[in-house]
């Protein structure tokens, strides 16, 4: 389990750090916030980075900086800023109280990286690639409880199927912008 960062509050100053910052010194300080998160097993280190507005931008500006990048520094940035966003919205996703967090995360993707759909549908689709795996067996628990005499609460049991339900709408959303997107720039071409 990881320890508890001591200073939250310094997360946003210490990415931003991180923008003007060499390849090698990007994929250290992304790795070890990505890990710090994954790690940390009773959710303090997520919330601890929630309440922190304001941590996504710096991580946006390493994607937008990274996002043609050629050389395998360059390229490991953008797969750890990616990473560091997926790790985030999982963690939100499955703790009660946490889609108001996953809608400021996908917020900022749209307002501050320079391809936002783009930027936005490949944070989706990882979340959902990651969560395939584990949706049988919370859905055949969910399931279970109710025929088995537990407690009929449902979503309440799981934060993660609330917001899965409310993720697949957002998601809904996204495939229509895009195709939206695509049908307006075929008639402008045409």
């Amino acid at each position: 389990a990881a320890g508890r960062f001591a200073h939250p509050e310094a997360l946003p100053p210490l990415l931003g750090l991180g923008v003007g910052s060499s390849a090698v010194l990007q994929a250290t300080l992304l790795q070890s916030l990505s890990l710090w998160l994954r790690r940390s097993e009773d959710g303090d280190n997520q919330r601890a980075l929630a309440a922190q507005l304001g941590w996504e931008q710096p991580v946006c500006a390493i994607l937008n900086q990274t996002r043609t990048a050629t050389s395998p520094d360059g390229r490991a940035c953008h797969a750890l800023c990616s990473q560091l966003l997926v790790d985030f919205v999982l963690c939100s996703l499955r703790r009660p109280g946490g889609w108001p967090d996953t809608m400021r995360t996908l917020s900022t993707l749209e307002l501050y990286t320079a391809e936002p759909s783009a930027s936005k549908r490949q944070l989706l689709a990882t979340v959902l690639e990651t969560l395939r795996p584990a949706l049988p067996a919370s859905l055949a628990a969910l399931v279970a409880a109710p025929l088995e005499g537990g407690a009929r609460e449902g979503p309440r049991a799981d934060p993660l199927w609330s917001n899965l339900v409310r993720l697949a709408s957002l998601v809904h959303a996204t495939v229509l912008e895009a195709g939206a997107a695509a049908q307006a720039g075929g008639r402008a071409r045409a």
